[in-house]
């Protein structure tokens, strides 16, 4: 290899051969000059690099010696450029690649005496065999999946591919990577590739592809769906993919906290034929498995809403509802009182609120909240309630509210306030300011044009002042001095007062006992009409011989006529002193509500009556407000009355007198107790009605005054509690005493004619044939042996705690439905502790669903539900339990599992209300039929969903 000289080294030279002239001539000085200095050696690479060559995959190393002056420094290059770091003595290029180009290297060399530049060498590629460079290792994929298998060689190009599948060849498969579907039926297959070129062939290593089953997914998945009891649905999922899958419906009524496989529903599709509530909110879901895995769809829910529909009776009667006219529902109003814009306002002394008609009939809710008792100031709405008895408004607009110990009033603005007595010193009699006076039991109340107020204190037997400020006074009678004599203030004696009203004149009119009483702005009590003791519905002239029956209410009409309001009639009082019976049928006409005019009207219970602008009289009556105008016409403004008869026939044209307990037999007859009547009455499947007639055995079993619940035993026998004691109908109608005796309260096992029992409610026969009874009122359960002997079998003296453990040392309290499970164990609704317990069959009672002395109205699991007043039960054939939640006026349903749900009805709604979603009022008696649907009574019918 050559070396050429840099240009540096010849001006070196150049430089040292002009010095070395000098010199000679004698330049410089007269001494001898300093010899030059010699130049650096001369940088070499004495022995050239060759080109060489190296297989495939494989190099080779470049090196060089250099000679001179060190340091010596490396520069290597590839193809003219500089490769990185590159920059010692030697260099090893990358191993050669398939198809790699053939690169040129060389390396510059300096030093201080200059730099120079080997010779090109080049690194040849020698005929290389294919060799594998990297390849796709064993694949497990599912069903269905694309798949690609990829291997990469190198060697000397062409080079040629060959895929094989389990050592065959696959044809067309000729290139580096081969893509296919996997399928599950060639699950394990080996793959491999050869590689051939000029050189040889090699093989990549076998390959395994495993294929599971696809992932199960489904295509399709249930829906939600909406019936009516005894409508079909049906439930369906598709499933995608190859194989064969089996299946299988699962069903949740605990809100998918646990699920339970349906018996022979294996098919992808699942049909309801004739849904029920035992249906109700349960949710679906389909389990589908394959050959290897197995998935479950969706979860769809299915909406079961009752269709409330009439089977027999009618509906009417205490409730709460808001509404127009007899959709409107109330709870024993008591007292009314005309507001300023016309509007009649209705005070409910059961449910402890103030309800509004207005003038187009519309009834809705002004005051308090109903079944709150207790007395809190605020607004209208969110103020509470406590026993009110009267309501008054005064000539600003402000009505006051008479309850029992408080004098309280309602701003125009809607603001509640307490203006006089105390909570404290209830019961007592002291006048003064305020909270310092107290009332013993406020009945009535007027206001007067002065401004005052007027109460009838009949705890103390006084009449009371009470100012627009507050302060409290007695104007008439003596604190706690009963009696009937006249006289002025203090010397006048009151018995039993009830409504007062006033005269323009300022005079007032009390109700006392039978007597009507005046007492004049001087507060001399004088006797106006009708006699204190003596009772009656006599007419004539007010002090010799008319009479009253125990009259409640006062009111003066346009024309100065006293209007007085007893159990069954209206009597006016003239102001010529004649008394006549204006509208209704006197006491003992025993007559239901119907309107009418004059006797033609039936009036039952008539107790607050106020005098509306137009002239007419509003009333309150048992559980509606009605109207009496001019002509002695009485309609029905708001709410609906009872219907209360005996009639039998078919469906809405017969009568109920409160039907309270019921049982169905194998034939779908459902009988009744017909409480009020004092009958047992049958409803066959097409809904006649009939009186079951009574053969008596025996002087004890003559006759059934109030019976309470009916159970059919299993030989057609009816049993029936009530009046103290149990009764059996035979399978041939002869009524028998059981046990115990009628209307003799007590509490003693033994022989059935010599135990004693307390108000016995529920009813249930084991399979044994003993007869269960919810003894109310002792707080038991009692059995009655086939043999009639009386034992008790749960419950012990109850101190106010509700407690759990074995039968007779658990507490209930009113326990009042009973009914067995397929299992045999006896679920008792605990009335008054707002729970359901069970006596299991190994002798303990627990707590199945709700929490003791909690009541309220919560859907959920065991503890986490609540109730209110549970009465009846009834167990359909899945072992579901139907609870009649009679305060909620709900139906609720609890699972096997303790899930409580509501069914019926709706706590906010105390009202019938046919349809779709409609609602129920304060149930009682509950059975299932055979095909699976409820029946239950409200009101004066027997409804079912």
């Amino acid at each position: 290899m050559s070396i050429k000289q840099s240009n540096k080294g010849a001006r070196l030279a150049l430089i040292f051969t002009l010095l070395a002239a000098l010199n000679a001539c004698g330049g410089g000085g007269a001494t001898d000059p300093a010899p030059p200095p010699t130049p650096p050696a001369s940088l070499a690479i004495p022995n050239p690099m060759q080109s060489t060559s190296a297989y495939l995959g494989s190099t080779q190393t470049f090196s060089v010696v250099a000679t001179g002056v060190q340091p010596i420094t490396y520069q290597w290059k590839r193809n003219g450029a500089d490769i990185a770091g590159a920059i010692g003595a030697s260099y090893t290029p990358p191993p050669l690649s398939q198809n790699e180009e053939v690169y040129e290297y060389q390396v510059v060399v300096s030093n201080p005496s200059g730099t120079i530049t080997s010779d090109i060498v080049r690194l040849y590629a020698l005929p290389t065999a294919p060799r594998i460079k990297t390849q796709t290792n064993a694949i497990d994929t599912a069903d269905g999946n694309s798949v690609e298998l990829l291997v990469t060689a190198i060697g000397t190009e062409p080079m040629l591919y060959q895929w094989k599948r389990n050592g065959v060849a696959i044809p067309n498969a000729v290139t580096p990577n081969h893509a296919f579907t996997a399928a599950q039926a060639n699950s394990g297959d080996i793959f491999s590739l050869s590689i051939s070129n000029s050189v040889g062939t090699t093989d990549s290593a076998p390959i395994r592809v495993g294929v599971t089953p696809a992932p199960i997914a489904f295509s399709e998945h249930p829906q939600p769906v909406s019936a009516s009891p005894g409508g079909s649905v049906i439930f369906s999922a598709k499933v995608q993919g190859n194989g064969t899958f089996t299946y299988q419906w699962q069903r949740s009524m605990n809100e998918g906290a646990s699920w339970d496989a349906i018996a022979g529903a294996t098919d992808r599709t699942y049909r309801i034929e004739n849904t029920t509530l035992a249906d109700a909110a349960a949710q679906f879901k389909l389990q589908a498995t394959g050959p290897s895995s197995s998935a479950f769809s969706q979860v769809a829910r299915l909406t079961v809403t009752p269709d409330i529909r009439l089977l027999a009776g009618s509906l009417g009667g205490s409730g709460h509802a808001e509404g127009r006219g007899d959709q409107a529902r109330f709870e024993l109003p008591l007292a009314v009182a005309i507001g300023p814009d016309g509007a009649i306002y209705v005070a409910e002394n059961s449910a402890n609120d103030i309800r509004r008609i207005g003038p187009s009939g519309d009834t809705s809710t002004f005051a308090g909240a109903r079944h709150k008792w207790e007395a809190v100031d605020g607004k209208r709405l969110d103020a509470r309630f406590n026993a009110i008895q009267a309501l008054a408004f005064d000539s600003q607009g402000t009505l006051w509210v008479a309850e029992d110990c408080l004098i309280r009033k309602i701003s125009p603005a809607g603001d509640v306030s307490t203006v006089a007595g105390s909570q404290l010193n209830c019961r007592k009699s002291a006048d003064g300011q305020g909270q310092l006076a107290s009332f013993s039991r406020i009945t009535g109340l007027v206001a007067t044009a002065s401004g005052d107020l007027y109460a009838t204190d009949e705890g103390s037997h006084t009449i009371r002042k009470i100012s627009a400020a507050g302060m409290v006074t007695t104007i008439a009678g003596s604190p706690n001095q009963a009696g009937t004599a006249d006289g002025i203030g203090a010397a006048a004696r009151f018995s039993y007062l009830a409504a007062i009203t006033a005269d323009r004149s300022g005079n007032l009119f009390v109700i006392d006992g039978n007597a009507i009483r005046r007492i004049s702005p001087s507060a001399e009590v004088t006797r106006f009409a009708g006699s204190p003791l003596d009772s009656g519905s006599s007419v004539g002239d007010r002090l010799t011989s008319a009479r009253f029956a125990n009259p409640r209410g006062l009111a003066f009409d346009l024309s100065g006529n006293l209007y007085v309001t007893e159990y069954e009639r209206i009597a006016r009082i003239e102001p010529s002193g004649t008394v006549s019976t204006f509208a209704g049928r006197g006491a003992g006409a025993a007559s239901p509500s119907i309107d009418g005019t004059g006797s033609a009207a039936g009036i039952r219970g008539a107790f607050g009556i106020a005098l509306q602008p137009d002239g007419r009289l509003a009333f309150a009556s048992y559980n509606c407000v009605r109207v009496l105008d001019s002509s002695a016409k009485v309609i029905t403004l708001a709410g609906l009355p009872e219907s209360f008869s005996t009639q039998d026939g078919p469906g809405a044209v017969s009568r109920f007198y409160g039907p309270q307990g019921m049982s169905v037999d194998s034939s779908g007859a459902v009988s009744i107790a017909d409480t009020g009547a004092g009958r047992i009455r049958r409803m066959d499947p097409n809904g006649m009605v009939s009186t079951i007639p009574t053969r008596a055995n025996g002087a004890e079993a003559a006759s059934i005054t109030r019976p309470e619940t009916v159970m059919a035993g299993p030989d057609g026998s009816l049993y029936v509690a009530g009046q103290h004691a149990i009764r059996k109908f035979s399978p041939e109608g002869i009524l028998s005493l059981l046990a115990g005796k009628a209307d003799d309260l007590g509490l003693t096992d033994g022989p059935g004619l010599d135990a004693r029992f307390n108000g016995p409610l529920g009813l249930a026969i084991d399979r044994q044939g003993n007869l269960f009874v919810a003894d109310t009122g002792n707080h038991r359960i009692r059995k009655i042996s086939p043999a009639g002997v009386v034992t008790t079998a749960a419950g012990s003296n109850w101190g106010g705690i509700v407690k759990d453990g074995p039968a007779l040392a658990a507490t209930l309290q009113s326990p009042s439905g009973l009914a067995f499970d397929s299992k045999g164990n006896l679920y008792i609704s605990d009335t008054r502790s707002h729970t359901i317990r069970r006596l299991s069959t190994d002798g303990a009672i627990s707590t199945f669903a709700g929490m003791a002395n909690m009541e309220g109205d919560r859907d959920g699991a065991g503890a986490v539900a609540r109730f209110s007043y549970p009465n009846a039960l009834a167990f359909d054939s899945r072992d579901n339990l139907y609870v009649a939640d009679t305060r909620n006026h709900t139906i609720r349903r609890i699972t096997p599992g303790g899930h409580v749900s509501t069914v019926i009805g709706s706590s906010g709604r105390a009202v019938v209300r046919f349809g779709p979603a409609g609602s129920i009022n304060t149930p009682s008696g509950i059975a299932v039929l055979p095909n699976g649907r409820l029946v239950f009574s409200s009101e004066q019918a027997i409804l079912s969903d």
